[in-house]
């Protein structure tokens, strides 16, 4: 099947090629000494402060992630401790919770 394929497509005229395509193309000027601005590439400079910015913000999300496990955690107590022992003394401040 492969090889009737390829027969076939070696049959087919080849496109034309577009000059255009391998003319040079214009750069944008550099702004400073570093390459960060230059086509996406990161000097060592540029690569700490990445790395400075995602380390931070790893450690937020981190500690977010921590408050709510501890929030749960007591809310889950809560839950169980009101669905163990239901308050109904109207001065238990859990039965006007």
């Amino acid at each position: 099947m492969y090889q009737e394929q390829l027969l076939a497509d070696a049959k087919v005229p080849a496109r034309p090629i577009d000059p255009s395509v391998f003319e040079a193309k214009v750069r944008a000027p550099q702004l400073s000494g570093s390459d960060r601005q230059d086509a996406g590439f990161l000097d060592m400079r540029g690569r700490r402060e990445q790395f400075y910015d995602e380390r931070l913000e790893y450690k937020d999300n981190k500690l977010e992630q921590q408050d709510r496990m501890e929030l749960f955690y007591v809310l889950e107590q809560f839950f169980e401790s009101s669905r163990t022992s239901p308050a109904t003394d109207a001065n238990d401040p859990l039965y006007k919770a």
